[in-house]
């Protein structure tokens, strides 16, 4: 973290499948009573701040520390990746953060073949969280749930949380698009049909190091196409071969964006204008 956070309270627990203190509330929840062979299973890390408190995104931002989940499974189950959901934008005095005021981190779960059917699997997830508002207290639990293996499963009573969660996760982009640094800025040129948009996008970075967060980046629409001017990190070294962020056009078209470094002087074909 690159500014000081008030640190305070650290909260463990014994396992359980919820753990909960006057910040937050943090619980292990299943999408479905039980899990089974041959299919994708969810579960996740229900993650519910007390109002005006918020968790942090995959990229914190100006400052904040991301929640990390340390899994331990039993043979024959195995879990992917956490889909992190498009995040908010928190100012902070003069900083910008990237979190939460609840999140549900879905993973994956597979079951192998020779998981026998009755058998009663118990995934143990050791989460660990910073929770802020004036202050950021960090905290950790150990949150156990055990479900059947079964030929079918009925949803959970959190099964409309997922659905919710699911439709706030990035979609992987074939948009066309570019960066190039020019001096001070690291302009973003990317091919949308904006028709039918009241605002312009939010963009969120996910590469670290390469712009600054505060000012939010200046966008720009000319047609089908978009500019966006972020300022240069304070901390950049080198260009990255690419820029992965992602962008938020309305509720229903969230994007995660593979930005290639482009030659200088090929594209992006213009830099945004320097009229408000």
């Amino acid at each position: 973290m690159r500014t000081f956070l008030t640190l305070l309270i650290l909260a463990v627990t014994w396992p359980a499948f919820a753990f909960e203190n006057d910040q937050i509330k943090v619980s292990l929840v299943s999408e479905h009573t039980a899990l089974e062979h041959g299919r994708t299973n969810w579960v996740g890390v229900w993650l519910q701040p007390e109002k005006d408190w918020h968790v942090y995104w995959k990229n914190p931002g100006d400052s904040g520390q991301a929640p990390k989940i340390d899994w331990q499974l039993p043979p024959g189950i195995s879990v992917g990746d956490i889909l992190w959901p498009v995040p908010e934008q928190i100012p902070v005095a003069h900083l910008m953060n990237y979190g939460y005021h609840k999140v549900l981190l879905m993973v994956p779960v597979s079951v192998g073949s020779d998981v026998a059917l009755g058998s009663e699997l118990t995934i143990d997830a050791r989460v660990r969280w910073l929770v802020c508002r004036e202050v950021c207290i960090p905290g950790r639990a150990n949150l156990q749930l055990t479900l059947p293996v079964a030929n079918t499963a009925t949803a959970s009573p959190d099964v409309k949380q997922f659905a919710l969660s699911r439709q706030q996760i990035p979609v992987e982009s074939r948009l066309s698009s570019s960066f190039q640094i020019q001096g001070e800025q690291v302009v973003v040129e990317l091919y949308k049909d904006m028709a039918g948009y009241q605002q312009l996008p939010k963009l969120f970075p996910l590469t670290e190091d390469l712009v600054n967060y505060t000012p939010l980046p200046k966008v720009q629409k000319q047609g089908k196409r978009l500019l966006a001017s972020f300022p240069l990190s304070d901390y950049f070294s080198q260009a990255p071969s690419s820029f992965e962020f992602v962008i938020q056009f309305d509720r229903d078209a969230i994007y995660r964006v593979s930005a290639p470094l482009s030659p200088k002087g090929k594209s992006p074909k213009s830099q945004l204008s320097t009229e408000e």
